[in-house]
């Protein structure tokens, strides 16, 4: 029943600054190859956004941008295996140093093809995607602990964030939002997405998939998300930031998940949970947990179905965050799995990480 677990990084983006020299001469080539979009050319706001898929197949994609009066700029996504001549699209990077030096100069020279001369010291890493892939032989069990996810708490100054028709990032905005879920911050992202639906939507499923399912988990780290991680006083190259969020991936996705899923106990049934519940002594905290249970049948999530109960009770944050821990401490998971379910019990997503 347990998954197989791969962890590693799935992208890097990286960002630099650009000349109007070297703007117009990126431009001009990017027009000339396929995948080239505009998606803003505002001139009375001077805000400009040009995007080129040329590379894609190869893993990297190209952003130009401008935003009043700031530079232009360069954004590059990379998927590290993909640049390094891994053609299976769900497999994750294991940084060493000889790959990643690989992949830097064969980043340089896709740039220089687009009449862009640029070195690696000129770009800066903006984000890195801290990534798991939990590969199940069982396409249920993947798609139980997905919805296990949904149900999962909102992270404080975090926002549930949704694929968007106008963002042109799926090609079905409706499946791709079945298949996953994402709460996003200023300081990155924590995304949690079927792999396989997703390589199925592109016509890129590999052989090797075919009858598995990959649920795969992204802590999506931007500036104040790798800081946090790999500090500047200690990590002053790309290469350091990348090979201490490598590193410390485990700790990373499992911090996400504890605070997400805050009472780390087996999710059991919604009827076994009632009937631990029911056994609960003290009068107050089985009442109150009983509420809570039926609410997170009722509710979209944790967060709506611990809200109604602090309503309901007259409950502060100290007390909801007591209601939790007596949860935690008598084995009661309020995240439940549905009665007419195949699984009676599932540990922990922490645990299996």
């Amino acid at each position: 029943m347990k998954p197989h677990i791969e962890l590693g990084i799935d992208s890097v983006n990286y960002t630099g600054t650009l000349s109007a020299a070297q703007k117009d001469a990126l431009l001009s080539e990017l027009k000339k190859r396929k995948g080239f979009q505009k998606h803003c050319g505002d001139y009375l706001r001077e805000c400009y956004h040009y995007s080129s898929e040329c590379f894609a197949d190869q893993g990297v994609k190209i952003q130009v941008k401008k935003s009043a009066k700031t530079p232009w700029r360069l954004s590059l996504i990379v998927h590290p295996t993909l640049v390094l001549g891994e053609k299976d699209r769900s497999k994750l990077w294991q940084p060493t140093k000889k790959g990643f030096r690989a992949m830097e100069s064969t980043l340089v020279s896709k740039l220089a093809k687009v009449r862009l001369e640029l070195s690696p010291e000129a770009l800066s890493l903006s984000r890195v995607d801290v990534t798991a892939n939990l590969e199940f032989d069982d396409a249920e069990l993947a798609a139980e602990y997905l919805r296990i996810i949904k149900k999962s708490r909102i992270l404080p100054h975090y926002k549930a964030d949704w694929f968007k028709e106008k963002d042109g990032k799926a090609r079905d905005c409706r499946e791709a939002n079945r298949h996953s879920y994402k709460q996003s911050c200023k300081q990155g992202a924590i995304f949690a997405y079927d792999k396989t639906a997703q390589l199925q939507m592109i016509d890129r499923l590999p052989d090797a998939l075919i009858g598995k399912r990959i649920l795969r988990i992204e802590a999506q780290l931007r500036q104040k998300g790798m800081q946090k991680w790999a500090p500047a006083e200690v990590c002053t190259s790309s290469w350091d930031i990348i090979h201490a969020l490598f590193k410390k991936g485990k700790s990373i996705l499992c911090w996400y998940l504890r605070r997400m899923q805050p009472v780390d106990t087996p999710y059991r049934r919604y009827e076994t949970a009632v009937a631990q519940a029911q056994a609960i002594r003290g009068e107050k905290t089985r009442t109150r947990i009983l509420y809570l249970l039926r609410k997170m049948s009722d509710c979209r999530d944790l967060d709506a179905a611990l809200k109604k109960t602090a309503a309901h009770f007259a409950l502060n944050r100290r007390k909801q965050k007591a209601l939790l821990k007596a949860c935690d401490k008598k084995g009661i998971n309020p995240v439940t799995l549905t009665n007419s379910g195949l699984y009676e019990q599932l540990p922990p997503l922490s645990e299996l990480l």
